[in-house]
């Protein structure tokens, strides 16, 4: 589990808005895939495992630092 510590409510409610807007509202199931050791995709559907894809995340790394999340 991460924790993030914020020194004001504005910078708080930022960082929600943002990991808030990656996660479809609806869906119950997700798939991940990974490269080595890295997660690289994350893939959510609605209607179990062979169900309609909601979204997508790909996630990119430089070596093993996480450099960017792009939804589809």
């Amino acid at each position: 589990m991460t924790t993030y510590i914020f020194h004001n409510d504005i910078a708080r409610n930022d960082e929600l808005k943002t990991l808030n807007s990656l996660i479809p509202e609806v869906y119950d199931y997700i798939g991940l895939s990974y490269t080595g050791d890295n997660l690289t995709g994350v893939i959510f559907k609605f209607g179990g495992p062979t169900g309609i894809v909601v979204s997508t995340l790909t996630l990119a790394y430089t070596g093993l630092q996480l450099n960017s999340v792009t939804k589809t």
